[in-house]
């Protein structure tokens, strides 16, 4: 069927050219080619679609072997999944326990450890703090100020502050005095 109708289209296009006196040569060349080139597709067509249909029945006896490997494999794991969690269930609790009471062991000694230079660390501290507590207890003292001889005003005096007396002469304001002394 494709042969006779490319056979049909390529006879066409050559006697058309022919028939009708064509000024451009290139024009009927390039039909031409391109005609040839459309046969030679159809052609190959068949070629492939056997090429094709080739492939497609290796392919699947291929397909077949495959499935069977599939069933054989997920067989074996179906087994080892069942004899894993029956060695799991067994094993698991005591391999648990075990595991506990290491990871006990292992943080009472880091703890102790801790503890330990901890204790050394508060020694160390308070036999230095010790060697020096009247020099720093005198520099602090001097730091904050608290030997210093300051003034002492009497409650009495303080009452009749001249700054406080001159802005509000007639008012009571500033400190009053309950305790009058003589």
């Amino acid at each position: 069927m494709f042969t006779s109708s490319v056979f049909f289209i390529l006879l066409f296009s050559v006697s058309f050219s022919y028939a009708i006196e064509v000024e451009d040569d290139d024009l009927v060349d390039t039909l031409k080619i391109e005609a040839y080139h459309n046969i030679e597709r159809l052609k190959s067509y068949k070629k492939e679609a056997g090429y094709n249909k080739i492939f497609e029945n290796e392919r699947e006896v291929g397909l077949g072997e495959f499935f069977e490997e599939q069933e054989k494999w997920d067989l074996i794991r179906e087994r080892g999944l069942q004899d894993y969690r029956k060695e799991k269930n067994k094993d698991s609790k005591n391999r648990r326990l075990a595991d506990y009471q290491q990871d006990l062991k292992e943080k009472k000694g880091q703890q102790l450890q801790y503890e330990q230079s901890r204790n050394t660390h508060v020694k160390t501290r308070d036999k230095v703090r010790s060697l020096q507590t009247k020099t720093i207890a005198q520099l602090e003292a001097d730091e904050l100020q608290l030997y210093m001889n300051r003034p002492r005003y009497e409650i009495r005096k303080r009452s009749t502050n001249k700054w406080i007396a001159a802005t509000n002469p007639k008012s009571g304001s500033g400190f009053q005095n309950n305790n009058s002394q003589p």
